[in-house]
């Protein structure tokens, strides 16, 4: 598939779409296998529904977003988050703006975790000085920039401490994108 398109102007969208039940539906047929008043558009292997008009793709939640909103032109720098993470559900309370970063935030728990714990990872290295394997918990968390560190002792009790801890610090770091599923 060809790159995403970042926007459309908001009178072609109405021109060509409307929204009914939280999907996009034609309004107008731009060839022979459009129907007027089907969902318009597919799912791709990314998992996102996409749409390709007039010979050109796009993201179908930046579209309903804009549409939703009343957006004229939807900035490319912006991006449209899915505050549940489920990519098919494009429905009104479910979109939000969100910068690159904040949408890194409400991202998913790495399929590399080590604990089943989103931002909490088992470490283990071993101390040269005298060849001992040293494990711990560490709880990692990235914001604007800066890495948030801190290790808990490797036990269920540690585990239960850098939970916490994670649960404590991710909203005053991440406000209202944070996310520890």
């Amino acid at each position: 598939m060809a790159k995403l398109a970042n926007s459309i102007s908001l009178h072609e969208l109405h021109k060509y779409f409307y929204i009914e039940n939280s999907q996009l539906k034609w309004k107008l047929s731009t060839n022979t296998k459009i129907r007027i008043g089907n969902i318009a558009g597919h799912i791709h292997h990314n998992g996102y529904w996409v749409l390709r008009l007039l010979g050109i793709h796009y993201a179908i939640h930046r579209i309903m977003y804009q549409m939703y909103n009343e957006i004229e032109i939807l900035d490319s720098i912006v991006l449209v988050d899915h505050i549940n993470k489920i990519k098919t559900d494009n429905s009104k309370n479910n979109l939000r703006i969100a910068l690159s970063n904040e949408n890194s935030y409400n991202s998913k728990k790495s399929i590399q975790n080590t604990s089943g714990h989103k931002k909490i990872s088992h470490q283990k290295w071993i101390d040269n000085r005298n060849g001992l394997t040293r494990e711990y918990w560490q709880v990692c968390i990235r914001s604007n920039g800066t890495i948030h560190k801190r290790k808990f002792e490797y036990s269920e009790l540690g585990l239960l401490k850098a939970i916490e801890y994670r649960n404590n610090v991710l909203p005053n770091l991440h406000y209202e994108f944070s996310s520890i599923e």
